[in-house]
């Protein structure tokens, strides 16, 4: 079990390079543990790696935000 030693409800969290591995599990992990917690992504969805998986990526965050208390905001960089 994970111990907590900040309080992330109530906040505003930027993740960038939301689409990545790290950045998506991240997002993903905000989403299922924190409430009312606005998270802002930020990711600039390159062709450095497969671009559908990016896509994939964040249609899992998106439908995991449904189910959510918490607000899910991407922005696509340059």
């Amino acid at each position: 079990m994970l111990s907590k030693n900040v309080d992330l409800n109530n906040t505003v969290i930027l993740v960038t390079g939301a689409a990545g591995f790290v950045g998506a599990n991240l997002v993903m992990s905000l989403l299922s543990e924190a409430e009312g917690t606005q998270i802002i992504g930020i990711d600039s969805v390159n062709d450095y790696y497969d671009v559908a998986l990016k896509d994939y990526r964040l249609q899992q965050i998106d439908e995991m935000c449904k189910d959510s208390k918490n607000t899910w905001i991407f922005k696509k960089g340059n």
